[in-house]
Order: structure tokens, then sequence, then C-alpha cells
């Protein structure tokens, strides 16, 4: 587990395509986090449902780049709302798939849904810890995907545990 916000995103971008232009942000307590994005940020949840629910649909997976390397999977991915071409969150995930079962690894390498609606589908045990709260003021990757007029993303930094092991840690950033 690393001590800071920065160890733990060049932790997450290590090895993956396309993220040198993410923003390093700035970390902020969870209480300074505005609505709309505290609603979808500060909670012990997984994101996919979060993000359906204020959205109003399901959302589906894009992985935009992927590095393995042993048991560690990382992957750079957008969410959209189901039939949207909007992009609702950019993620960075770290998954050591050594704490996962045969079937769930197998979901996690076909890439096709995302990992709470997949976690919550296949009944991992599971506890979402968010450790720190992130303002990102735009450009680069995120500006990319968000549009630089939504600025700034806000985000959490976290890590999902399965049956009290770190099995993945991730940043996720959102836009309204």
């Amino acid at each position: 587990m690393h001590d800071s916000a920065a160890e733990t995103l060049d932790d997450l971008r290590n090895g993956l395509v396309g993220v040198n232009d993410l923003p390093a942000g700035t970390v902020i307590a969870a209480g300074d986090v505005p609505e709309p994005f505290a609603r979808l940020l500060v909670h012990n949840d997984h994101m996919t449902t979060r993000l359906g629910d204020y959205h109003g649909a399901a959302v589906e997976l894009q992985v935009l780049s992927h590095a393995m390397e042993g048991d560690v999977y990382r992957r750079l991915i957008a969410l959209r709302p189901m039939g949207q071409n909007r992009v609702v969150e950019i993620g960075l995930v770290r998954i050591d798939l050594a704490c996962t079962n045969p079937a769930v690894r197998t979901m996690i390498l076909d890439e096709k849904r995302p990992l709470g609606d997949l976690l919550i589908s296949a009944n991992v045990m599971r506890r979402v810890e968010p450790r720190w709260f992130m303002r990102f003021d735009g450009a680069g990757l995120l500006a990319e995907h968000f549009g630089m007029d939504l600025a700034p993303f806000y985000g959490r930094i976290g890590t999902i545990y399965f049956e009290d092991q770190p099995a993945i840690r991730l940043l996720e950033v959102v836009t309204h």
C-alpha cells in the first residue's frame, strides 16, 4: 500500500500506454467535493451502480489500454451510459488477479463488463474503501475524454478488498 496519492497514481500508471498526460491533481477532503460529484464519489459503493443510478442507464465498459505483468493486470478504462457516446468516468485500475477465482479472472480479462457489475454478479465478498479524493483542473487525458468545458473534474483513489485482501487499486474520475 502506498503512503501518498501521488505514489499510488504513479503505480496505477505503470506500464499503461496513453496515461502520461493525466494531470497530477490535488488531494482534497471528502467534505470539499462539490455536488453532484460528492454524490457520485463520496461513498463505499461501486461506481458502476452509482453512475447507473445517476445517469438513468447501466454503464458500459471500454478498455482504452491494458498491461499484464504476472498476476497484475492494469487497465485504463472509460465508462459510458448504455447507448450513449459520452464518457462519464475515466479510470486507472490495478488488479491482483491472484486474489480472484478462475471464473472471475476470466470475466475480468474478457474486458466486457465494468468491475462493479462483474463483482456484484459473481457474488465476490468485497469492500470498497476510498482513500483520497482528488480535484483535476483539466487538460490532457481528462479533457480529451470529457471535454475541457466540463473542468474541473473530481475523482477518488481507493482500494477494493476481496475477503480482506487488497485486490484492486483504482482511480475513478467522473463528470456529470
